[in-house]
């Protein structure tokens, strides 16, 4: 499919991010290593996020990226953020894996909620949030990021601008809600969209992208 989604993801907590063919592991604890592996499908995605969780996949995968060093000390939240790049390429630390959208972001999250929902131990907090849903928060317009190359007056720019700034509250969201410091465990998706307007407007080679 020709979404040019990028995803990131965090373990802890892990942390995912997804992107334009693309998936970043931006953080994982000690007791989850990504390693160097082929490209992942998203087919997959789901099974691989419920295996650093600390489930017993529901089906094997052939990808082989993944390493539990201790099945005692599963991370106590999943995140991942699916950006709608437009193509672009973001930069992240971490490891990242070619990603083959075979499948969308949606459907991963709503295969790890219904397959793995009922395995759970422990209260688990399951979560889809698209941050501009957020962006008519009355503090968004009050938290705009600063910039020089793009315009919060004109558009694409101004909502692009309220989305980032959405993404600040969108993410306070995500820590009233946790479970964590309750003995539970989260699974968190995060969806950002505006980049690719941006992209469409300006082109991949503009500052402002």
């Amino acid at each position: 499919m020709a979404s040019q989604v990028t995803a990131l993801v965090a373990l802890f907590s892990l942390f995912f991010s997804v992107y334009c063919g693309e998936i970043n592991v931006a953080f994982s604890p000690p007791t989850v290593r990504f390693g160097s592996a082929s490209v992942l499908r998203a087919t997959d995605l789901d099974d691989v996020l419920a295996a650093a969780l600390g489930y017993t996949p529901a089906k094997s995968s052939s990808w082989k990226g993944l390493t539990i060093t201790s099945p005692f000390s599963p991370p106590t939240a999943a995140v991942v953020v699916e950006v709608h790049s437009g193509g672009a390429s973001i930069r992240q630390a971490g490891s990242s894996y070619g990603l083959k959208e075979d499948t969308s972001i949606d459907e991963v999250f709503r295969r790890l909620k219904s397959i793995y929902g009922s395995k759970a131990q422990r209260h688990t907090l399951f979560k889809r949030l698209t941050v501009i849903d957020n962006s008519d928060d009355e503090r968004v317009s009050r938290s705009l990021p600063a910039t020089k190359v793009l315009n919060a007056t004109q558009e694409p720019d101004g909502t692009f601008l309220r989305e980032m700034a959405a993404l600040y509250i969108t993410a306070q969201t995500a820590e009233e809600i946790t479970t964590a410091p309750h003995g539970g465990q989260d699974v968190i998706f995060l969806e950002v969209n505006t980049l690719a307007q941006l992209v469409k407007t300006y082109g991949l080679g503009s500052p402002r992208v």
